[in-house]
């Protein structure tokens, strides 16, 4: 069963900072975070970040269920770096 709520997480994550807002699909922004990166360490970040949100968004009665899609742009972290912009596809939604 997919849930009637449609939502999407996006998260820039750069050496020094990362921020990450949930969004319904009518463009709402349901939460936001920006907070100085503790460490270095993507695997580290993430779940606090997904965590974070929840608890922000989690009142408005958004579930985990209804996290559609979870988009992220990596600058220099862990020695990696990402470019959403050569996957336009991000841009198509809401």
């Amino acid at each position: 069963m997919t849930p009637e709520r449609s939502c999407r997480i996006g998260i820039s994550m750069e050496r020094d900072r990362f921020a990450a807002a949930m969004v319904d699909s009518d463009g709402t922004v349901l939460a936001s975070v920006e907070q100085p990166t503790p460490t270095a360490s993507v695997t580290a970040v993430l779940p606090v970040l997904v965590e974070e949100l929840m608890a922000l968004a989690g009142p408005r009665g958004v579930t985990l269920e209804h996290i559609q899609q979870v988009m992220v742009g990596v600058s220099e972290v862990d020695g990696l770096a990402g470019l959403p912009g050569s996957d336009p596809s991000w841009r198509r939604w809401p």
